[in-house]
């Protein structure tokens, strides 16, 4: 909690300070490449060093295999009463990693049944909705003007105003989720990536509702340009949610750089026994190797653009090595960590531009959705001067 939030700052400020001084060398975001007896072989972001093999070896979280330690006459020696290579090894270890596994498994399955359930649930309301009008919303707005149902389903008209009212209504459930993370009362209440699910299906139903709400036309300069500033919030909705996906958090707190280079190389280490039990090791170890090797310098726009590409690549190659596992649990705990890797190695080489711009996303998005509601204030006010109340016949 706090405490241990405390002890990690004044360790890290401690580490600076004799960085600072010349008394220590950091080589952040490195993998440790090669043990012999005289250097350690080191992969950088810039590529790789040999240093001279007399320095002791601080895990920063994960493991270096003890084996490889030992051929290189490295000494191992506990710390806290326990045999050298005890800690976190062993039964316990692989315990906790497995119930790790099986949590992270059940919150996916979780997601993707509330995706199908959020899914169907816009498509029964959409589908509705069409089916009340299907013989008014086509029509030509001459045609309209004679229409038996026009004097209900027109924008002023008693089912047009409570289409309003309930996508407004709906539309505002979407601040719960900034609340959930600031308020007391909510924090912590539920996961929040669910939050998150909840409040993307909301920002996207919320124009389409409008749409049948305005009867699919736009007649004035006021509700053209709430629907303008609907639309615009939701668009930077959407490329923040493709942000969020790649910003280092967990349970809504951030990640701090230490915890995404131990988790890759926990990662790395888990991946690496499986290489031997496929039929052609050398296909999948050099698809491992792409995966795990530094990064390559460049700019966050170009990583974020190349980004859905890479995917659709990673894919491909799984794909191709699937057929080589002995076992289909094999292959999809090799595909399962891979993509993992993928996207650490990305968080990892990009860990202060990504939160610093979602961080000035967020902003930039709650601006925007604050002036929407300023823009729906005006849109309701300004139909109610106008006599277009709900009780206007």
């Amino acid at each position: 909690g706090a405490a241990l939030g405390k002890a990690r700052a004044e360790n890290r400020a401690a580490v600076e300070a004799l960085a600072r001084a010349g008394s220590l060398r950091l080589a952040l975001a490195s993998q440790v490449r090669s043990i012999a007896a005289r250097e350690v072989v080191l992969a950088l972001a810039e590529g790789e060093e040999a240093i001279a093999n007399d320095f002791v070896i601080v895990q920063a979280g994960g493991e270096l295999p003890n084996e490889l330690l030992a051929r290189a006459g490295v000494g191992l020696r506990g710390y806290f009463g326990e045999a050298p290579g005890a800690p976190r090894t062993g039964v316990k270890r692989a315990r906790v990693a497995q119930a790790g596994k099986e949590r992270d498994r059940a919150r996916r399955r979780f997601e993707r049944g509330l995706n199908l359930a959020l899914f169907a649930a816009a498509l029964a309301i959409l589908a509705f909705l069409a089916w009340q009008g299907r013989a008014y919303y086509l029509l030509d707005p001459r045609a309209r003007m004679r229409s038996p149902l026009h004097h209900a389903l027109r924008s002023a008209g008693a089912w047009g105003h409570g289409i309003g009212i309930a996508a407004t209504l709906f539309m505002l459930s979407n601040f719960f989720y900034a609340a959930r993370k600031h308020l007391g009362v909510l924090r912590g209440k539920g996961h929040i990536r669910t939050w998150l699910q909840v409040h993307v299906f909301v920002g996207f139903m919320s124009p389409l509702v409008i749409a049948f709400h305005s009867a699919f036309q736009s007649r004035n300069l006021l509700a053209t340009g709430t629907a303008s500033a609907l639309a615009v919030v939701v668009l930077t909705g959407i490329v923040g949610r493709y942000i969020f996906g790649l910003v280092p958090g967990a349970g809504g707190r951030a990640v701090e750089l230490e915890e995404l280079q131990a988790g890759f190389v926990r990662l790395r280490d888990e991946v690496e026994p499986l290489l031997d039990s496929v039929r052609d090791p050398a296909k999948v170890r050099a698809l491992f190797a792409r995966v795990t090797k530094p990064l390559a310098r460049r700019s966050l726009a170009v990583a974020l653009l190349g980004w859905p590409g890479q995917a659709l690549r990673a894919r491909a190659d799984l794909a191709q090595v699937r057929g080589l596992f002995p076992e289909r649990a094999a292959y999809l705990g090799f595909r399962e960590s891979y993509q993992r890797l993928r996207r650490l190695r990305l968080q990892i080489g990009f860990y202060g531009s990504l939160k610093g711009l979602l961080g000035g996303w967020r902003i930039f998005h709650a601006s925007l959705a604050i002036f929407l509601v300023f823009a729906i204030a005006a849109h309701i006010g300004v139909s109610l001067w106008l006599g277009y109340g709900i009780l206007h016949r």
